[in-house]
């Protein structure tokens, strides 16, 4: 064949393939939207109590936990009794940290901790309430439920796997969740479920109520890094969350820095707390820090405690809290999954606890504060709560006995004060007996004086100076100044520890004698019940002073009144004027009024004040035993020489330097004021 022919049939060919119709694409067909159509969840009654866990202290684990509809129906602490020597043995008198609310509203349903309440697929939203949910697995320490979204023709569309999962020796529960795409297209997906409910209320009441709402959160502007995790700007009393006129919200936070990150979200009360996170994985031989907890918020957009129910217009809001969490939208590719995990801690508010690397990592040390709240809580320092809590724990491991603690903690106070209370209560005897020997000069200017009041109290200030008085004088107050602080964290340390919580007082001696029958120091976090007169609660509430328990007679109150006021009888000096004579009569009625007001208080703080007040009490006999021996020798006005180079020698000579100088200064100033005006005149 030549190369011409080649080329014509070449030639023909090309034109052929250019003259042939072009044929068009064919379009991507669109989205099935018949196999999301009609979804719907299976329903069933689902309401056979799964368990795992253990009440027995010989068994690896630390709560028992009651599994109902895919959710959490209870939890009960293994270690804590819900009241001081009731029966291990019995399950019903272990401490339940957690159970499911019944809605006061109209629907009457039960909120589950943790419960799932609905999902959103690709902008459908499908409520899983009465949900049918398969118990796909069940074993000592973990149970695992499905639940399947159907369409319309019964089809499998989103399947949700929930996994609760107990570890051994802990007082975490994992909860792994997994929603897998059952379809063969992509899904976004938006899950709703609840976290934990508010913490039980305490049974003493009181304080009031005192369960606090508190959040963890990464202050990314103080701390780049995300090492630290801080909670002190967020806690919320739950009262106020519950607030009608202007509720507080626990997330985001006024208080907290614009840019914050969430760590965790958690309710408590007196002792313990339920804190929801993210799980947390610290790798062997990292740091446990802030960089280990996954951020709540990257999963979650919405979290918050919602009010189950309406309010009843009352004074107290009652309503319960639970916490409501809703995912940002996640985009599941056809047959994968999302996993929305997460941890929850139930469990009490134990420094020692909070040691372990996960809880340091999330610093669960921010749930511990020891604090009653109101205006006390400025003055309420924690270094101070927690110096005390230490000492007496060094104590009561030598002794075993926190009473014997809470009695030596009163020695050491008195013996580090009793310098200043010495030289107080001397103060205050020479200020006695000099305003004594005033009162005739004072009562001369009360009567010349007795229509200008302004020139009386001058008058009277400076015949003061010229006897060397000083009615104002900080020595008479000092010793009860500085034991207020003192008494303030002693207070709110001994309400707030764990560590008293159910613990007897002198080795339990009067359980001993009775069989384990007579209540009296049985637990120091509650009232000394000498006398029981009801198993239940009577709360009687007095304004001002509280909430009175009338369940039972406490006797240590009313002898801490009783010492308080033979104090105060035997052991003030007399007093030297009317209104002395009134402040002795006010300070008795105050006696009366103390022991009502710490009526239903726990007796560790009774037993405190009424140790400090007997000791108190012959701490005053041995100085008033001092003064009376120099009165005797005539030196009780001596003045004691200051010790050279001493702090008083030193303190007396810089004074005196001031005065020289002050006087200097304003000869200086007469001397120019009495030129100026005589060159003034012979200017004239």
């Amino acid at each position: 064949m030549t190369h011409r022919r080649l080329l014509t049939i070449f030639t023909v060919a090309f034109a052929a393939l250019l003259a042939a119709p072009v044929l068009a694409q064919e379009p991507t067909p669109p989205a099935d939207t018949t196999a999301l159509a009609g979804l719907h969840v299976v329903q069933g009654d689902g309401s056979a109590v799964v368990e795992i866990g253990s009440l027995d202290d010989q068994e690896p684990y630390k709560m028992r936990v009651g599994l109902e509809r895919g959710a959490i129906y209870y939890i009960h602490l293994t270690d804590y009794l819900y009241r001081a020597l009731s029966d291990p043995l019995d399950p019903n008198s272990h401490y339940r940290i957690a159970t499911k609310l019944r809605d006061p509203g109209p629907s009457h349903g039960w909120h589950r901790p943790f419960a799932a309440v609905a999902v959103t697929i690709n902008g459908q939203r499908v409520s899983l309430a009465g949900a049918a949910w398969q118990l796909d697995e069940h074993a000592p320490d973990r149970a695992v439920y499905a639940a399947t979204i159907l369409n319309s023709t019964d089809q499998p569309v989103l399947e949700i796997r929930r996994a609760f999962i107990l570890a051994q020796d802990s007082y975490e529960l994992e909860c792994r969740q997994n929603l897998i795409n059952r379809t063969d297209q992509p899904l976004d997906v938006v899950f709703e479920q609840y976290g934990q409910t508010d913490a039980p209320e305490d049974r003493a009441k009181y304080m009031g109520d005192q369960r606090l709402l508190v959040a963890g959160y990464f202050d990314l502007e103080w701390n780049p890094s995300g090492t630290i995790i801080l909670a002190e700007k967020t806690y919320t009393p739950r009262t106020k969350r519950l607030d009608a006129k202007k509720p507080k919200h626990l997330w985001p936070n006024e208080n907290v820095p614009a840019g914050s990150r969430l760590a965790w979200l958690a309710s408590m009360n007196r002792y313990f707390a339920l804190a929801l996170s993210r799980p947390v994985d610290i790798p062997a031989g990292a740091q446990p820090d802030g960089t280990s907890v996954p951020r709540l918020d990257d999963l979650f957009s919405f979290s918050e405690f919602q009010p189950i129910g309406e309010a009843t217009g009352e004074k107290i809001d009652t309503r319960d809290l639970i916490l409501t969490l809703r995912t940002k939208t996640l985009q599941i590719d056809a047959g994968d999954a999302a996993p929305v995990d997460l941890a929850l801690f139930a469990g009490p508010r134990k420094p020692q606890l909070f040691e372990q690397p996960a809880y340091r990592a999330l610093h669960f040390d921010g749930l511990i504060q020891y604090s009653l709240g109101g205006c006390c809580t400025f003055m309420t320092f924690q270094w101070l709560a927690k110096i005390l809590l230490g000492f007496m724990t060094a104590i009561d491991f030598v002794t075993a006995d926190w009473g014997v603690a809470i009695i030596i903690l009163v020695l050491v106070v008195r013996l580090v004060l009793h310098p200043l209370t010495k030289r107080s209560q001397i103060h205050m005897t020479k200020l006695s007996k000099q305003m004594a020997t005033l009162q005739p000069e004072i009562q001369k200017l009360k009567t010349k004086y007795e229509n200008d009041s302004r020139r009386f109290q001058a008058e009277q200030a400076k015949l003061f100076r010229e006897k060397g008085v000083n009615p104002v004088s900080i020595m008479g107050c000092a010793p009860m100044f500085l034991q207020m602080p003192i008494w303030i964290a002693l207070y709110a340390m001994l309400f707030l520890a764990i560590e008293l919580r159910h613990q007897p007082a002198f080795w339990g001696v009067f359980q001993w004698v009775s069989d384990g029958k007579w209540l009296f120091l049985s637990d120091l976090s509650d009232a000394d019940k000498f006398i029981q007169f009801t198993d239940q609660p009577y709360h009687l509430t007095i304004p001002v002073l509280n909430m009175l328990d009338l369940s039972s007679l406490n006797i240590l109150p009313i002898l801490m009144g009783v010492m308080m006021y033979l104090q105060q009888k035997f052991m003030s000096p007399p007093p030297a004027n009317e209104q002395a004579r009134q402040q002795q009569k006010m300070m008795s009625v105050m006696f009366f009024m103390f022991p009502l007001f710490l009526y239903s208080a726990p007796s560790g703080l009774t037993l405190y004040i009424l140790a400090s007040t007997s000791a108190g009490m012959l701490d005053s006999y041995l100085v008033r035993k001092h003064i009376r021996e120099h009165e005797e020798a005539g030196t009780l006005f001596d003045k004691k020489p200051a010790k050279p180079g001493g702090w008083r020698d030193r303190i007396g000579k810089y004074a005196a330097a001031k005065r020289d100088a002050m006087g200097e200064q304003q000869k200086r100033l007469t001397g120019g004021q009495t030129k100026s005006r005589y060159q003034s005149r012979r200017k004239r």
